[in-house]
């Protein structure tokens, strides 16, 4: 990073069993979207991603010329799956020697919630007979079985008395 600018980073959880917190120490992130979607901008020290949430923060390299840990920490407060761990890459400053950081983290929050307050830029009412003039019914019957094999407990659910059938090799959008 270059004393000074500013750098726009796209945080993304792409995990399918973990929320996850990021941070960069001695930095704030500037939020400016939720999902793509303009936000009222503002600042702290983490962010929240639920499994599949994206935010689009501001960094503003105002900090001494050095090397910075990025976290990216699994939030067990959240309830999340069993791989708790913690993620770390090292931003630098131009000019700085290549080096382990020697920051520290902020205190993380031990709360599990949506980001605050995520309002957004501009509202864009829509009228609600937007969608009531297209609902209709569709007749599903969901089913759930509790299954053990091998000793664990598996959760089944069914669709009209089908499961899922996923063939990896060939995916849905090809």
């Amino acid at each position: 990073m270059t004393k000074g600018k500013k750098y726009r980073l796209r945080l993304i959880n792409s995990s399918a069993d973990n929320f996850i917190r990021v941070s960069l120490d001695n930095h704030n992130f500037t939020v400016m979207t939720a999902d793509f979607i303009p936000i009222k901008p503002y600042t702290t020290q983490w962010v929240l991603l639920a499994i599949g949430q994206r935010y689009d923060v501001v960094i503003n390299a105002n900090q001494a010329v050095g090397n910075y840990w990025f976290r990216a920490n699994t939030a067990a407060d959240c309830a999340s799956g069993n791989n708790h761990g913690t993620g770390l890459s090292i931003f630098t400053y131009t000019g700085a020697t290549l080096a382990d950081p020697t920051s520290t983290a902020f205190t993380a929050p031990a709360v599990c919630k949506d980001e605050a307050p995520l309002a957004p830029y501009w509202v864009q009412p829509i009228p609600s007979s937007t969608f009531t003039s297209q609902i209709k019914t569709l007749s599903i019957d969901i089913t759930q079985e509790q299954v053990v094999t091998n000793g664990a407990n598996l959760v089944v659910w069914g669709i009209n008395t089908t499961s899922i059938n996923i063939q990896w090799d060939n995916p849905t959008l090809s």
